[in-house]
């Protein structure tokens, strides 16, 4: 009883309402759709991901960068296309994406870049600032030199062509490629990847070694793989760890229907995971918190879980497909 109690009861309603007829194309429609839309936030969003990648051995913007996860808006490959990348994949589960204002967006990114804009969220990472210039812009990750080029006038007129050609047929083929629900159009985009950014994506996926075996599939040999993501419930119990006490049936009937599920993994099973798909882990920048729940309140199949998950609240991983060839281990659930 004390766990159904920890349960948030609005979740658990909307669980259980996910299941009647036309719930999900309702909440589709109607729902809170994911995924940075401003422009200054995906600026944001994409220059921490790739200030975080250089400073754990990325050299260069990359040629080639795939999103799983965007969600609602291309924010951030527009940003990596407009300070230097070649071609952007973004590759999502659900088709939320408003392609409509792709092109406002990229005219505003263009605007930000041009000026050296601050990015908004400059003091998140304290221990990059030496990064940043006296105007708070990475010009150490993109110097004049190497910005000037990209934000060149006959580059940008190529760019926002492509991104208005997307903007009308969502396609503009060679620049920019959106797949939802990609899993169906994964042969377009193999060992395509230079560089990967996954924000606020794993903690979502439903099968989390089928997931990493695509990403190893995507990425080129010496690719980046950058991820953020939260360990926590979400809001789905009182307790921020509190779902590690739920029963699976419990979990099952607070998630629903919905598309956006709570696999529960915690930090050391996905760090397991990277380094059985052959990934090498660079960088492991977490956030730790006094767990909420006790060990004893840990329902039966989570026992398993170190003192160090229950206490890892987020983490921000900087993974690398090493350059030459390694097979993987075969991948297990945890």
């Amino acid at each position: 009883m004390h766990r159904i109690l920890g349960m948030n009861p609005k979740t658990l309603a909307t669980g259980f309402l996910s299941y009647l007829p036309g719930a999900r194309w309702a909440y589709r429609r109607y729902g809170p759709r994911p995924g940075a839309v401003s422009a200054l936030r995906c600026y944001g969003l994409f220059l921490k991901h790739l200030c975080v990648a250089h400073r754990h051995g990325m050299s260069d913007v990359p040629g080639s960068f795939v999103e799983f996860g965007p969600g609602s808006s291309i924010g951030a490959g527009l940003a990596a296309l407009v300070c230097g990348a070649e071609q952007y994949y973004g590759l999502d589960a659900v088709p939320y994406l408003a392609r409509g204002s792709s092109v406002q967006l990229f005219d505003e990114l263009v605007e930000l870049f041009t000026t050296r804009r601050r990015p908004p969220n400059a003091a998140d990472f304290p221990r990059y600032a030496d990064l940043l210039d006296a105007r708070g812009f990475p010009s150490a990750v993109l110097p004049d030199s190497m910005l000037g080029q990209a934000l060149g006038r006959t580059r940008i007129a190529t760019l926002r062509r492509a991104v208005e050609q997307f903007a009308r047929t969502g396609a503009a083929p060679g620049v920019i490629h959106y797949y939802a629900p990609w899993q169906a159009h994964e042969s377009h985009c193999l060992a395509s990847a230079d560089m990967i950014m996954a924000h606020a994506v794993w903690q979502h996926v439903r099968t989390l070694p089928e997931f990493f075996s695509k990403v190893r599939a995507v990425a080129k040999p010496g690719a980046y793989i950058t991820s953020q993501s939260s360990y926590d419930s979400h809001g789905i119990t009182h307790e921020w760890n509190g779902h590690w006490g739920c029963s699976h049936t419990l979990w099952k009937l607070a998630l629903g229907r919905k598309d956006f599920l709570i696999n529960r993994m915690p930090h050391s099973a996905v760090l397991s995971m990277l380094s059985r798909h052959g990934f090498e882990v660079v960088g492991d920048l977490h956030e730790r918190r006094p767990s909420g729940i006790p060990r004893a309140a840990l329902n039966d199949e989570w026992q398993w879980l170190t003192d160090e998950d229950l206490e890892t609240r987020c983490a921000f991983i900087v993974s690398r497909r090493p350059p030459t060839a390694m097979t993987p281990r075969l991948a297990e659930a945890a």
